[in-house]
């Protein structure tokens, strides 16, 4: 597998703004970090992508986007900044400063991928900072918000903290802290509860080559090629974290999954800063090689930080169903499900923390069996909280 070297370069850029009666000074220098891969610039008026430079200024017009397993961040004059996840692209299309009042406008356009945004307080009631999408804009005032756009230009807006609102087909709808909003093309924006897991809360991942992944508004699609090669994964982590007792399910559905595959799809919780506090609940297919040659090849399983469980691998011919993690008080028990309903497979004390929620399907040589394989992680659930 080729590895990407990682670095972390510091960009130091003029943006330039549309003043009004106000000539330009050091509070217009802004920060542009790249910390993990490309990231390229299209100048206003141009068609070419050119890599990110020490020095170059950005200005209304111009354009920037992020590679794979890329980010980028902007800091704007007025100390606002936009995180840049992989795959993103976004258009300045205003930054100026009124010399009367000092007011202050921020427009970006998000054409897809994931961003967050961290926004001063503004205090002035003519200063704004709007992102506008395909599907319509949002509007913040001293916030941080998330703001997640796939193809079609559907809108995932999430309200991490602060004042936010979302406008699209003439309606202006109020984000509350903790509260997520979808907005569709040509219809109005609409609240959806963080009890039901959207793409516009993960954070996701691909390492390796043969392997495509694509948040949807059903779940996470990936497609693996038959010549993928040494380890490769796609990975969906939850942006947020999950506190007290909780009960989450994931739907999966195998679409092209040639028996012994090697492939493994899961759902998994962990503590967060603790990183051997992994278990995860797993529909797998067993490759070649050394993968568990004596058990069947098709089953489900758990793992933990202590490896696999053995006395949990079940075998199954299921090709949809669902895997569920639930959690009360310290105990922590993991199940699959079909249409003949529940099965449990593990149960475990487990600490009361704070957790995170991944969803991940993955393989690596020499178990992968070199034909190609397509998942639909549907979106997770969770189905309560408990009380």
């Amino acid at each position: 597998m080729r590895r990407r070297l990682l670095s972390i370069l510091a960009l130091s850029i003029l943006v330039a703004s549309t003043l009004v009666g106000c000539a330009p000074s050091s509070s217009m220098l802004t920060v542009f970090s790249i910390t993990e891969g490309d990231v390229f610039v299209m100048k206003a008026g141009t068609d070419n992508w050119t890599e990110g430079e020490v020095g170059m200024s950005l200005e209304t017009g111009d354009s920037i986007k992020t590679g794979d397993n890329s980010n980028a961040k902007i800091t704007f004059f007025d100390g606002s900044t936009i995180e840049l996840q992989a795959g993103t692209e976004i258009e300045i299309t205003s930054l100026d400063i009124s010399g009367e009042d000092g007011s202050t406008t921020i427009t970006l356009e998000q054409i897809i991928g994931n961003t967050i945004s961290r926004v001063t307080k503004i205090l002035d009631p003519g200063s704004r900072y709007e992102v506008e999408t395909p599907a319509g804009v949002v509007a913040v005032r001293g916030s941080v918000m998330q703001v997640y756009v796939i193809e079609d230009g559907t809108t995932w807006v999430v309200n991490l903290e602060g004042d936010i609102w979302a406008v699209a087909q003439g309606v202006e709808l109020q984000i509350s802290e903790g509260q997520q909003c979808i907005i569709r093309p040509g219809q109005q924006p609409e609240l959806i509860y963080l009890d039901e897991i959207g793409p516009g809360v993960w954070s996701l991942s691909v390492i390796g080559e043969g392997i495509e992944a694509t948040v949807t508004e059903e779940g996470v699609v990936v497609d693996i090629a038959f010549n993928a090669a040494e380890v490769f994964l796609a990975a969906a982590r939850t942006t947020y974290d999950l506190e007290g007792d909780f009960d989450i399910r994931m739907d999966y559905e195998l679409t092209t999954w040639p028996q012994g595959s090697g492939v493994r799809i899961g759902l998994a919780v962990e503590v967060s800063g603790s990183p051997n506090s992994l278990v995860q609940v797993q529909r797998v297919g067993f490759g070649h090689g050394s993968d568990f040659p004596t058990y069947p090849r098709e089953v489900y399983l758990v793992v933990s930080d202590q490896g696999v469980h053995e006395t949990t691998i079940t075998s199954t011919d299921d090709l949809s169903g669902t895997l569920r993690i639930r959690r009360t008080g310290e105990t922590l028990t993991c199940y699959y499900a079909t249409s003949d309903g529940w099965y449990e497979l593990y149960n475990t004390e487990w600490p009361a923390d704070d957790v995170w929620v991944g969803i991940d399907t993955w393989s690596h040589e020499p178990e992968f069996g070199g034909e190609e394989v397509s998942v639909l992680m549907r979106t997770v659930q969770i189905v309560e909280p408990l009380a």
